[in-house]
């Protein structure tokens, strides 16, 4: 088969012959329509006669077969324009308006929920970060050694002041560090002997340097334990 010029048009089958300007041209094995190019170089698909509108989709409308592409129009790759609302299952589609007032919407609601959580943290932080605390035990020989209670730490690091802290000091027992022996401390007895006092040279909640220790009816001293407890709220 071959194609066969009727007028301006070619019709027939076969290898497509040389375009001519002006012409055109029907496979009727395919349906196929060209038309030749402006320089009559090239045969043009147009469309096809066996479908209407050439196989081309209508102003109207109608049901696309394929993948939509191009770089300009209706569906361009980049920035596509349309005109009213465009749907996604026929749900709306978010613009940029629409996530910009959600963002702000968002940020309102949780913005004060962050502003509680930050301000409790700090709050705890900072209660925590002003309390300063420590406990011992110290040891008095007599009344010629005195001793005293340490000034605790804060969680910076800097030394509490003493304006800051309130202390108690109890007896924790009557042996000293190194002391092999337990010196007694009898209660009610009777006998001169073995009549013992428990002696404060200055009260020891009051103030942090003292000596504590024990004497006897004789005149003896003898070293205490004493356990303490101190703490410094920043003032």
């Amino acid at each position: 088969m071959s194609f066969t010029l009727t007028g301006t048009r070619y019709i027939g089958t076969g290898a497509l012959p040389t375009p001519v300007l002006g012409y055109d041209l029907v496979a009727t094995d395919t349906g196929n329509f060209y038309v030749s190019n402006s320089t009559a170089t090239a045969w043009i698909l147009v469309g096809n006669v066996n479908s209407p509108n050439l196989g081309m989709l209508p102003l109207t409308g109608g049901t696309m077969t394929g993948n939509v592409a191009g770089a300009t129009g209706w569906a361009p790759n980049d920035s596509p324009n349309f005109t009213t609302t465009a749907k996604l299952n026929g749900l709306p589609l978010a613009t940029t308006s629409d996530l910009a007032n959600t963002s702000t919407n968002i940020l309102n609601t949780i913005a004060p929920k962050i502003s509680e959580a930050v301000a409790a943290t700090t709050s705890s932080i900072t209660v925590k970060g002003s309390i300063a605390k420590t406990s011992g035990i110290l040891f008095c020989a007599d009344s010629s050694h005195p001793v005293t209670i340490p000034l605790p730490t804060y969680p910076d690091g800097t030394t509490a002041n003493e304006s800051d802290c309130t202390w108690w000091v109890g007896l924790a027992g009557t042996q000293t560090a190194g002391q092999s022996n337990t010196t007694w401390w009898p209660i009610g007895e009777t006998a001169t002997s073995f009549h013992t006092s428990l002696i404060f040279s200055v009260n020891p909640t009051t103030s942090r340097t003292f000596a504590a220790y024990l004497i006897t009816s004789s005149g003896n001293q003898y070293g205490v334990a004493l356990c303490y407890g101190i703490i410094g709220v920043k003032s």
